[in-house]
C-alpha cells in the first residue's frame, strides 16, 4: 500500500539526508538522525512534527497521520516529509 493512495490528497516530500539538510524544514529529522543516527530513517514528519521513524507498517503509518491530520485540523493537501536514508 503506498502512502499517498492511502490518505487522498496526500503529497509526500522525500528528502535524501545524505545531502545538506535544511535546518528550517529539517530540524525534527536532524535531531533524530544526531541522536539515533541512520536507523532512525526512515523518518515521517508532518507539520514539524514526528510521525514515524524506523520502518514503518504502512497501515500503522497512514492511521497515525489520519490522527495528526484529524487532531490539528490541517488540510491533507499539506504535504508529510519522508527523510530517506543514505548509507554508504
Amino acid at each position: 500500500m503506498e502512502l499517498e493512495s492511502g490518505i487522498p490528497g496526500l503529497k509526500v516530500e522525500t528528502v535524501d539526508v545524505s545531502r545538506k539538510l535544511s535546518l528550517d524544514r529539517d530540524l525534527p529529522a536532524v535531531k533524530l538522525i544526531r541522536t539515533f543516527g541512520p536507523s532512525a530513517c526512515p523518518i515521517f514528519v508532518f507539520d514539524n512534527q514526528v510521525v514515524s521513524m524506523g520502518p514503518p507498517s504502512m497501515p500503522t503509518l497512514i492511521a497515525a497521520l489520519r490522527a495528526r491530520i484529524g487532531s490539528d485540523g490541517a488540510s491533507a493537501k499539506q504535504p508529510a516529509s519522508s527523510a530517506a536514508g543514505q548509507t554508504g
